[in-house]
């Protein structure tokens, strides 16, 4: 299946309540242990999620850092470990969908590096993954990328 790389796409989100995790918290709790506390959350404060599940992936003083997102139906106040921010807009990034098995991710990020290399495009240390759709039944994903340039 082709994937087209487009420059210059902007992602928007709102009301994206959020929790960070490093590489140790992650190796103790699954992600998807991460993702229904962060449902739960949501609950708790009285507004459901809106949206899939977006992970924004970086670099933090040499380390990787994960925050998994989601946005919720309206503005809650939060705790820690939980974030909030009302309006996120990261502009100027390079864009894919991919379509597939999860485990071939990889192949979409590699293609977006040698796009960025080819066309001599410096990216950021980042990357955001929105987890659009899951077939039933199947390991076929749908997931939209955003990689901001510099």
């Amino acid at each position: 299946m082709a994937m087209d790389v487009k420059e210059k796409k902007t992602l928007k989100l709102s009301n994206v309540v959020l929790h960070k995790v490093n590489v140790e918290e992650l190796q103790k709790l699954s992600a998807e242990k991460i993702v229904k506390l962060l449902n739960a959350h949501l609950r708790l404060k009285g507004a459901v999620p809106k949206g899939p599940l977006i992970n924004h992936t970086y670099l933090r003083n040499g380390e990787n850092q994960v925050s998994f997102m989601l946005q919720a139906s309206k503005a809650v106040d939060v705790e820690a470990p939980y974030g909030f921010n009302d309006s996120l807009r990261i502009e100027n990034c390079l864009y894919t969908r991919f379509q597939g098995k999860e485990y071939d991710i990889d192949y979409a990020y590699q293609k977006m590096n040698l796009y960025a290399y080819e066309h001599n495009i410096s990216l950021k240390k980042e990357s955001y993954s929105i987890f659009l759709a899951n077939e039933p039944g199947s390991d076929k994903v749908t997931i939209d990328i955003f990689m901001p340039m510099k």
